[in-house]
């Protein structure tokens, strides 16, 4: 359709007819003249023509008043509207969180019951938006309690009627259960929930752009960890440019730090410490306390694999003063784990010995199975230099009870037990024991990789 604008031609009838147009022409001009490039400059050389400009300089005056008075009107219309809206928008956050205060309280098996016994005290998005942050809050260090926190929200949204806002939430909520499902090893059950994230987006168009960079975040890590590498980097490096484009500093660097750890799994350390480094030179350590925690720790983990043991431990060293203020427990038992690595590395055989037992406990008290056993193939290959045969006996019976205490799949069952048998025969190789870390990591991403003894 041809854009209308003021021309010449019109100004001049304006003048022809002695003023008498219409108000709605009237209004019509003022709101071009204001808002149109082109039409401002017909006026302007219409002025050129003008042998009295004194006339249109009152019609300016005239216009630009019919205007303001036009515009304030309107301005202030939108700003009332907006602040009844803010108004209400700060209620309805505020007895949310008094509903979410209510349900911490509370034990957690009997916050569901809390919900569903009265669902119109537990209803609404505030409180869905509120209980996901929570959950996002319990994140790494407590996955339990992130699983448990994100599934309310679902119950919430499923009392709270439809909206597009809803809908997007609901996918949030179905993403961030996936993501703690991921971090306790339920990698199957992430994959399914992150498919009913994706049925609603496709179905519902999103709104906010971050919203799918959150959850293509959250899904890059589960590709990573089930070794679907080629499609994890596509959903991060998607996530990243969005949080980029979009201002969100502290979720970019968050996702370059899973971006390290994908080129850490694909065997690429020296990648890695080069994401995390970038983390660090652009975070304010003044500002983002627990980021610069977590960078420093992947750094630390990458310059241990690349043997460079003392640069690893004075990274760790500046993480020392924050680590009761910001490290969660599973955080913890993880820089145990490097710092035995890194005991070990330099020949402290006796302190990472320790470091190794503290972190194996502490998975167990976890129950993460996995990562007991590797670090339990830690311990067996600092037994073997030094030749403790019996140790390393009796650590491979532990890892068996340990991995049937938590009914693991046959096929990782099975190689369990062959290495108990390995060990019992005292024919346990240093070879031996990489071959099975390698296989735990596969196994515990794909219940149905097979174990070979050989390989």
């Amino acid at each position: 359709m041809r854009h209308l604008h003021i021309t010449g031609d019109l100004l001049r009838a304006e003048a022809e007819n002695d003023g008498a147009t219409l108000p709605l022409v009237r209004r019509l001009l003022a709101h071009l003249y204001h808002l149109c490039p082109t039409c401002r400059d017909e006026m302007s050389a219409y002025r050129q023509e003008m042998t009295e400009p004194g006339e249109l300089d009152v019609w300016y005056e005239e216009v630009g008043q019919a205007a303001e008075d036009d515009y304030t009107t309107a301005f202030a219309r939108a700003a009332q509207a907006a602040s009844q809206r803010v108004s209400t928008i700060d209620a309805e956050r505020k007895e949310a969180a008094e509903k979410l205060a209510e349900l911490l309280a509370l034990p957690v098996a009997r916050r569901l019951d809390a919900i569903t016994q009265a669902p119109l005290e537990y209803q609404g998005l505030a409180l869905a938006a509120l209980l996901l942050e929570a959950s996002l809050g319990q994140m790494p260090g407590t996955p339990k309690e992130a699983l448990a926190l994100a599934q309310l929200a679902k119950v919430v949204l499923s009392h709270s009627g439809l909206s597009s806002l809803a809908t997007e939430l609901y996918a949030r909520a179905s993403a961030h259960v996936a993501n703690a499902l991921r971090t306790l090893g339920r990698l199957p059950e992430a994959s399914a929930r992150f498919g009913d994230a994706r049925f609603l987006l496709r179905h519902q168009p999103v709104v906010d752009p971050l919203v799918s960079a959150e959850i293509d975040s959250m899904e890059g890590s589960l590709r990573r960890d089930q070794r679907r590498f080629e499609q994890a980097a596509q959903l991060l490096r998607r996530a990243a440019l969005s949080y980029q484009a979009t201002g969100q500093p502290r979720e970019e660097a968050l996702t370059l730090l899973k971006m390290g750890s994908l080129s850490r799994e694909q065997g690429n350390p020296a990648e890695a410490a080069k994401l995390a480094l970038r983390v660090l030179d652009s975070t304010n350590a003044g500002e983002e306390p627990r980021l610069c925690f977590y960078s420093r720790h992947n750094l630390a983990h990458a310059l241990c694999e690349l043997g460079k043991y003392e640069d690893a431990r004075a990274v760790l060293a500046e993480n020392r003063s924050l680590q009761l203020r910001y490290g969660d427990p599973l955080s913890r038992l993880r820089l145990q784990w490097v710092e035995g690595k890194i005991a070990h590395g330099l020949g402290e055989y006796q302190d990472a010995e320790i470091l190794f037992l503290l972190a194996r406990h502490g998975f167990e008290r976890h129950e993460i199975a996995c990562d007991a056993a590797l670090v339990s193939l830690e311990l067996a290959a600092l037994y073997l230099g030094q030749r403790r045969t019996a140790d390393v006996k009796a650590l491979a019976a532990e890892m068996v009870v340990i991995f049937e205490g938590q009914e693991i799949h046959r096929e990782a069952a099975t190689a369990l037990h062959l290495f108990r048998d390995a060990a019992e025969l005292e024919q346990v190789t240093l070879g031996l024991v990489r071959n099975l870390a390698t296989y735990l990591v596969h196994a515990s991403r794909d219940p149905t990789f097979a174990y070979q003894a050989g390989s």
